[in-house]
């Protein structure tokens, strides 16, 4: 069994995202993206899409944590991050049944594991903006909104990157390439920020090596899965 969960926790597991629309003010949100967790849960990282202007992708690397909740016979995977830097905070937290089971393949074994295979979820956050400076042009300063989210197992991307026997680490890269491929490039920051707008699906504020202020990012966490013989 030592050996068993040795080779599982190797292993890992992509979910893609879907954004609902936000509600709030001065708030808006992305769009989709991937996040990519251990098999066995922990802490994974997400990658966010926006195509409001052009099609942008930022990367929140170990943002988010997974693990299972279980009360008697209910089993539930869920996620959960807090967010925000500076002024900015927030929390998001999905839940999903644990009630599909996965057969994983490696170059040198297969196992078989219970995930959730959806996971639906909700994203608060607020900013005051009291660190932002206002200018005579300003049409608006502080945000706050709510938005829903569903993480749905890919199973592509996950037998993918398991057939491969690639690292966490490597699926984010083999996960970018496919984005790239679609024609995503990845999102340009600033060190100042954005008054007056809050994006959800990312947790913490530093993306691409650079540190933000003005904008929260909200993020996800996965779900935990059980291995079994």
């Amino acid at each position: 069994m030592l050996s068993l969960t040795s080779k599982a926790s190797s292993q890992v597991l992509v979910y893609r995202l879907e954004f609902g629309e936000g509600k709030g003010i001065n708030y808006h949100t992305y769009e989709g993206g991937y996040f990519a967790v251990p098999l066995l849960g922990g802490t994974g990282s997400f990658l966010l899409t926006s195509t409001v202007t052009t099609h942008t992708y930022v990367q929140a690397a170990d943002s988010g944590k997974l693990f299972t909740a279980l009360n008697g016979n209910d089993k539930k995977s869920v996620m959960s991050a807090t967010t925000g830097s500076g002024t900015a905070k927030g929390a998001i937290v999905a839940l999903g049944d644990v009630n599909h089971v996965i057969r994983v393949e490696s170059p040198t074994y297969t196992l078989s594991a219970k995930i959730a295979k959806t996971l639906t979820g909700t994203a608060v956050t607020a900013d005051d903006e009291s660190g932002v400076t206002q200018t005579e042009t300003s049409t608006g300063v502080g945000s706050a909104g709510v938005s829903s989210f569903k993480m749905i197992f890919d199973e592509n991307q996950t037998s993918t990157a398991n057939g491969l026997g690639l690292t966490l680490a490597k699926t984010l890269d083999q996960l970018i390439l496919q984005l790239k491929t679609d024609g995503f490039t990845a999102e340009a920051t600033t060190s100042t920020g954005t008054t007056g707008t809050t994006t959800t699906g990312t947790t913490g504020t530093t993306t691409t090596g650079t540190t933000t202020t003005g904008t929260t990012t909200t993020g996800t966490t996965g779900t935990t899965t059980t291995t079994t013989n």
